[in-house]
This record gives C-alpha cells, sequence and structure tokens, in this order.
C-alpha cells in the first residue's frame, strides 16, 4: 500500500508540474510534498444548498459565507451550516463581477473580478438579514481569490504570485511567488488560510495546493479529482445552471474552499453544485 501511495504521489507530482508556468527564481523541494487523494465518500457530511456561481467561501460559527459571480447575478449570500438554507445579504451592481471573500475581524471583504473594486462589510453592524453599506477600495489589476494571514489579507490573481494586502487601504506590503520544483506555479484561484499553510485551487483542475507562505513553496497538493468525477452526474441534474451565456466545463470547477479549525474541518465546494461537501482535515498527517 505504501508503494502504491508513493506511485500516486509522483504520479500526480509529474501531472502537476507538467501544468505549472515560468521557471522559478529557487528550487522548491518536491520529495517532502504530501499528496492527499479525496472522493465524495469521504466527506464526513454534506450541506445542500441552492446552486450559485461560487467565487467565494469561508465558515464563521454557525454560518457559511459565500461570495458569487457572473454579471448580473453577483452578491454575498450566509448559509445556515446545519440546514443549507441561504439568505441574501448584499448584491452587487450589475455592471460588476463577484469573486474572492475574506473573514478579517469584524469585516468581511469582498472582491470583484476586473473592476479593481474591493467591499468591505462590517457585520458587527448588521441588522437581521441586511448589512450596512460597505466601505469601497481600490486595487490594480484583477481580483481572484482572497484570505486573511494574521492582521493582513492574502489576494490572488490567476497568476503565479500572491499579494500581502493592507486591509486599512489596500495597498501591497509584500508578494509571494507560489513554486513547485523548479517551476513558478500559476492559475492560482480560490485561497483559504489552513494551520499556516495557504491553500489555493488551480483555475480549471480539480487540484488544490497548500503553499507555505515563508518560502513560497508548495507543501502539500490535495487531489481531488476523484471528488469532482463523483459530482458529475449530480451537476448534469441542475436546472438552470448560472453561465455567462453558453455553459462550458469551466462553469463547473471546483471554486470554494472554507476550513474551520474548530473543528479542524474543509468545506469543498463549486460553481453551480448543489452542496458543500465537509471534509476532516486532508493535510493531517497520519
Amino acid at each position: 500500500m505504501l508503494n502504491g501511495m508513493r506511485n500516486l504521489a509522483s504520479a500526480v507530482l509529474a501531472a502537476f508540474i507538467w501544468l505549472t508556468g515560468t521557471p522559478a527564481d529557487a528550487m522548491c523541494r518536491t520529495d517532502a510534498v504530501q499528496v492527499t487523494t479525496i472522493a465524495r465518500d469521504d466527506a464526513v457530511r454534506e450541506i445542500r444548498k441552492d446552486h450559485r456561481y461560487t467565487q467565494g467561501l469561508i465558515v464563521s460559527d454557525d454560518v457559511i459565507f459565500e461570495s458569487t459571480g457572473q454579471w448580473g447575478r453577483s452578491g454575498l449570500y450566509a448559509i445556515d451550516r446545519e440546514t443549507g438554507r441561504s439568505t441574501e445579504l448584499a448584491g452587487m451592481d450589475d455592471k460588476l463581477f463577484g469573486e474572492g471573500l475574506a473573514r478579517l475581524g469584524g469585516r468581511l471583504f469582498q472582491l470583484t473580478w476586473r473592476s479593481g473594486m474591493a467591499f468591505a462589510y462590517d457585520i458587527a453592524a448588521s441588522q437581521g438579514d441586511s448589512l450596512p453599506a460597505p466601505k469601497v477600495f481600490r486595487y490594480s489589476g484583477e481580483g481572484w481569490g482572497l484570505t486573511n494571514m494574521q492582521e493582513r489579507l492574502v489576494l490572488s490573481d490567476g497568476t503565479d504570485t500572491l499579494r500581502i494586502i493592507d486591509p486599512e487601504d489596500f495597498s501591497v506590503d509584500d508578494r509571494i511567488e507560489v513554486s513547485l520544483g523548479e517551476r513558478r506555479v500559476d492559475r492560482l484561484n480560490e485561497l483559504e488560510m489552513v494551520e499556516g499553510l495557504i491553500l489555493a485551487n488551480l483555475y480549471g483542475e480539480a487540484l488544490i495546493i497548500a503553499i507555505d507562505p515563508a518560502t513560497g513553496c508548495v507543501a502539500a497538493v490535495i487531489d481531488a479529482r476523484p471528488l469532482v468525477a463523483d459530482m458529475q452526474e449530480a451537476l448534469r441534474q441542475i436546472e438552470d445552471p448560472v453561465c455567462g451565456g453558453g455553459c462550458n466545463p469551466l462553469d463547473f470547477v471546483l471554486n470554494g474552499i472554507a476550513y474551520d479549525p474548530d473543528t479542524s474541518e474543509l468545506f469543498l465546494t463549486g460553481k453551480n453544485w448543489p452542496l458543500i461537501l465537509v471534509f476532516g482535515n486532508p493535510l493531517a498527517l497520519p
């Protein structure tokens, strides 16, 4: 079995390295990279929910917050962790395309794709099912994924570089260049901080990487290809999926990572997925 796991790890890493981009400035070791494969049967439970174009996901106490995208369909939702019942907390102008989501202190930060605008909602000042008008920040380039790291935010833009953001003015404090072996890793998308590592899914792929923020090296890979394969039948049954015009495979990809440090559980979903799957922390060593 151990040899089988080693062969699986080698195969996944070989495919993964083939997916990566430009040469890295410094080599990151691959011999210690942990590879974990997850399937739908590995989930400890499932939370049924309305399907939307999920772009960001976070867990906070009994609530799951979800940022959604697509022109005219973007918004911010609260999902009951037990029932899956959804409440729309905030809409978004039809000219904006929602993206990543993070919580820092009492604020929810939501990105937009190409508008260079981020919204900060004061959830402590919410009244019932509505949020007060957000504070608006500006930033350069595209916004894809977002997470928190100590007192800062971490932003992805589809490249191989993560930006460390000051939440008070959205200025860039630092950057992390992400590498595996001798290659940079691009298409970094949805982000989540898990036990000191930054989890990032690769846009269009059923792979999640764990990044050491101190070095930018990939420390682990979650191979979610079996999970995505298991979801295909459920996705074929979706009525009226949210797509930008005609639907294509990218409208159904894995996209949504959240972590509850109190229970050590990882929450995964995807674009137009009708459920959230909950796993024990797949990065935990046996």
